[in-house]
């Protein structure tokens, strides 16, 4: 069991790692019981021993949130480790979160912006059997009557390969049961479904990859300038940053297809 699960094995690694501190730890509270114990007055060791299942309950439940306390650290530290994976990618720094500091004008003059049509545009003219990949928690305009919709189910007739990176979180939600049940007649529609520990992805950006593995690559980082859904800008990513993105997405999917053939 636990080598099909990496968060075990990880909590494993760091007791290992940290054996001999843990078994100092453990032999000087005995130690240290053992001594008080011994100085004890009679009356004391008496009661000790009147109430000895009582001590050894509390003694549990002291082990018990210490083991919690070391299961919630390695949980944070893998997190923290999942995101040092991902912070070269300097588009997380020009994501939905931190673009309000800056005004739409001033913005698009900084960046290189895209509009949704434009998107659309490029998505209408991909060639069949080239692929797009899509990162996001929101299928809102896959599963709407809208362009991007009907440009989706053009290039999936004609052979175009979609790839889905969905959050674990919300696999089971209306839009995504929609979007796959939409789909899952073309066998170039695929979903792939991201452990939770990626949770921070999906919160920070909403990607699409057109040709991940063609030398024409592009890919562009969705940012919303207002609270309508209908407004959608993007930025296109650097060569390096989609570049390490794309490797990225890679690892997540070889994890997933092993899960899957488990």
């Amino acid at each position: 069991m636990f080598k099909k699960n990496s968060f075990f094995n990880y909590l494993l690694k760091k007791i290992n790692q940290n054996k001999d501190i843990i078994i100092l730890l453990i032999s000087s509270c005995t130690l240290f019981q053992v001594v008080i114990i011994y100085f004890l007055d009679a009356s004391v060791k008496e009661w000790i021993n009147q109430h000895y299942f009582f001590i050894i309950m509390l003694f549990a439940v002291l082990l018990i949130i210490i083991f919690i306390n070391i299961f919630f650290y390695v949980f944070s530290d893998q997190l923290h480790k999942t995101y040092e994976n991902f912070k070269d990618v300097d588009c997380l720094n020009c994501s939905k979160r931190n673009v309000d500091i800056l005004s739409p004008d001033e913005y698009k003059k900084r960046m290189n912006i895209y509009s949704l049509k434009s998107l659309e545009d490029i998505e209408r003219n991909i060639k069949s059997n080239e692929q797009i990949w899509i990162l996001t928690s929101d299928v809102k305009l896959e599963t709407t009557v809208s362009n991007i919709s009907k440009i989706m189910d053009t290039n999936l007739k004609k052979g175009v390969l979609y790839t889905y990176f969905i959050p674990d979180i919300i696999k089971n939600s209306a839009t995504i049961l929609q979007l796959e049940n939409k789909n899952k007649k073309y066998s170039n529609f695929d979903l792939v479904i991201v452990d939770k520990q990626y949770k921070f992805l999906f919160e920070k950006i909403d990607v699409v990859i057109y040709s991940p593995n063609n030398e024409n690559r592009k890919g562009f980082i969705c940012i919303n300038f207002s609270n309508s859904d209908e407004t959608h800008y993007f930025k296109r990513l650097s060569d390096e940053d989609l570049l390490n993105l794309i490797g990225q997405l890679k690892k997540i999917r070889g994890k997933y297809n092993e899960k899957q053939k488990d």
